[in-house]
């Protein structure tokens, strides 16, 4: 009598836990329809988050070319096999990654081949390569090189860099525009001073004093 009751005993205790297995089995296949409804649902978000930054990638190069607002180009190296380039106006950034530093680069990332505006920009020569847009030198770089030439002790550096900040100033004071009187007296001063750097420029054959003589 006792092996039996120890028989039903042990039948039952297997009952149990092939009950419990198969509601571990069963809660197991809910949890991985649901990561597989979840998975699906991601696969749909990303799909439409890749079209919306397609179109919005798109949407941002368009402005970019016809906007009207000077264009920011510079170049920071990324890694050691690419460089991240940018391209701005006052509302719109674009960055992209490429091999290249120079025109390869930007005319596969194709925002400054189709720019008939007026570019800013360094004196990096691919700029001017692209002749159907305008071009404007940014200023932050020539006060940069000219600090660099005012510590070597040229006084016409000194000049020219207290010339660029008032005009800068005068130009804001006027809205933006000078009569044609004010800009020529402006363009005397600077004439005047571009007499004072060619003496240096004769005298010194540096290559920082070549690249500022450049846009200078």
């Amino acid at each position: 009598m006792l092996m039996v009751q120890q028989a039903v005993f042990t039948v039952e205790s297997l009952i149990g836990k092939v009950q419990q297995q198969k509601q571990l089995i069963h809660q197991l296949i809910q949890e991985n329809e649901h990561l597989r409804h979840e998975n699906k649902q991601l696969r749909k978000e990303n799909e439409q988050l890749k079209y919306r930054v397609q179109e919005l990638e798109a949407r941002t190069k368009k402005n970019s070319s016809n906007s009207h607002l000077p264009p920011s180009s510079d170049r920071f190296a990324n890694t050691r096999s690419s460089r991240l380039h940018v391209a701005c106006t006052s509302r719109y950034t674009y960055l992209a990654p490429h091999a290249s530093r120079g025109k390869k680069a930007t005319d596969d990332i194709g925002i400054l081949p189709r720019y008939e505006g007026t570019m800013m920009h360094d004196a990096f020569g691919t700029y001017p390569k692209y002749t159907h847009a305008t071009h404007a030198l940014c200023h932050a770089h020539h006060l940069r090189e000219l600090k660099g030439f005012i510590e070597q002790g040229h006084t016409w550096a000194m000049r020219m860099t207290t010339f660029l900040l008032a005009a800068k100033q005068a130009v804001e004071a006027h809205h933006g525009a000078l009569s044609e009187e004010e800009a020529r007296r402006w363009e005397r001063v600077y004439d005047r001073i571009l007499v004072m750097s060619s003496v240096g420029r004769r005298n010194d054959r540096s290559s920082s004093f070549r690249y500022l003589g450049h846009f200078l």
